[in-house]
């Protein structure tokens, strides 16, 4: 599904041809973006060898309660 919406989102861009004017620059962009998602799947899989999600847990359901809160006295969130 992923790889099907990622390849409608690049058929849809064809229509502006200045996205496609410099592929070395395009080629660096996909290059990096592969490569700092890599290293974050690899910290997070030897982080979570060694941790819990304890602390994880702990903060969404402090930002689940500012939220909430937010909500209740109708601030836009």
């Amino acid at each position: 599904m992923i790889l099907g919406a990622g390849l409608k989102t690049l058929l849809d861009a064809r229509k502006f041809a200045e996205l496609f004017a410099m592929p070395d620059v395009l080629a660096a962009g996909f290059i990096v973006s592969f490569l700092s998602g890599l290293a974050a799947v690899a910290f997070m899989v030897r982080f979570l060898r060694t941790h819990s999600l304890n602390w994880f847990v702990a903060y969404r359901l402090a930002i689940a309660a500012v939220v909430l809160t937010a909500l209740i006295a109708g601030l836009p969130v």
